[in-house]
């Protein structure tokens, strides 16, 4: 028995958890958590406060997803019109945020805050290049026309036309 004690406590603290540590879970959904999975740590202001917990599909059949994470109850007081940001931490990962709100309420066990999620960076940079990519396409379509009447003219030119 004690051992199985042991394990399930080495297990959790192997993922960042400790068992005796009263924790609090807030909720937020979104409609895209890319790069995002359990586990991820959660930030507030560059320190650890938490991580996320659980991932699922709604279940009214939207699409979007419910985002659980636990924060560490004795670290911070949560407003409840705080929010859960997802971000760009480098080129390949993901990160989650808390920003408390300014709301004298605060947010209950199981609450659900407003999510907010920012395009990753490459999503960013496909944003920021797809207009000029299809200015571009265009472009060689009218060089290419071009260089084909070029040819024809200088075609005939040689052939003495």
């Amino acid at each position: 028995m004690a051992g199985v004690l042991l394990l399930v406590f080495g297990i959790n603290y192997l993922k960042g958890l400790d068992l005796l540590q009263k924790r609090n879970i807030y909720h937020a959904v979104y409609n895209d958590i890319s790069g995002v999975n359990e586990s991820t740590p959660l930030f507030f202001r560059g320190l650890k406060v938490g991580q996320v917990v659980h991932t699922e599909l709604m279940p009214d059949g939207s699409g979007r997803i419910a985002l659980s994470v636990q924060v560490d109850e004795d670290r911070l007081k949560i407003p409840k019109d705080s929010r859960i940001r997802i971000y760009s931490a480098d080129i390949f990962t993901r990160a989650v945020s808390l920003e408390l709100g300014a709301s004298t309420e605060l947010a209950g066990q199981g609450d659900t805050l407003l999510g907010n999620a920012e395009l990753s960076l490459t999503e960013s940079v496909n944003e920021q290049i797809d207009p000029l990519k299809r200015k571009a396409e265009g472009m060689l379509a009218n060089i290419d026309s071009v260089l084909t009447s070029l040819q024809k003219i200088l075609n005939a030119e040689a052939r003495g036309d």
